[in-house]
């Protein structure tokens, strides 16, 4: 996405700020894959970086965040007619939703759910939809291997699945079905 938005000149005229909580890839604290991104831990310091030019937010490790101050610059760089485009864990181990997670998605225009490979020794499962953290680090795991991540493999076909259709009223949503 942000090689997309490079190569489209996006980022020219300083209208695009690029920020990323130190949590979300602790081995490049100032980088998003090759790109420069700013390290913070406050709502506050991503408010200071956003100018009268600036069209675009990269909000890298929201879920992160833990002052509720994330929830409302959101809500205003967006009312403001900014695009914000943000990054996070949907779920912890527990497999409940992580940080401002819920109250983000409910400010969202659209929602993806990226999904990783199980993370777990020996697993075959290629969708790991929690993340827990071991030695200061977030690995993905499956549903079964989240909360016992010393536990082996459940057996391919033994775990069910749950698809759910979700939107305003009138969107359709039976019609999915």
């Amino acid at each position: 996405m942000l090689n997309a938005a490079r190569d489209s000149g996006l980022k020219r005229n300083g209208n695009f700020v690029v920020v990323k909580h130190p949590l979300d890839d602790i081995d490049k604290l100032d980088k998003i894959g090759s790109h420069d991104a700013m390290p913070t831990k406050t709502s506050s310091e991503i408010y200071d970086l956003v100018s009268s030019n600036t069209s675009t937010v990269i909000i890298s490790g929201i879920s992160h965040f833990e002052d509720e101050g994330i929830v409302d610059l959101v809500d205003a760089l967006v009312r403001s007619g900014r695009r914000v485009i943000a990054t996070g864990l949907n779920l912890d181990s527990e497999g409940q939703p992580y940080g401002h997670i819920p109250k983000l998605a409910a400010l969202a225009d659209e929602i993806f759910l990226s999904k990783a490979i199980c993370n777990q020794q020996l697993c075959s499962n290629d969708r790991a939809n929690r993340s827990i953290k071991i030695d200061g680090k977030f690995e993905p795991r499956c549903s079964h291997h989240s909360k016992f991540h010393d536990s082996p493999p459940i057996s391919e076909g033994t775990g069910g699945s749950l698809n759910l259709f979700v939107g305003p009223m009138f969107a359709s949503k039976s019609n999915s079905l």
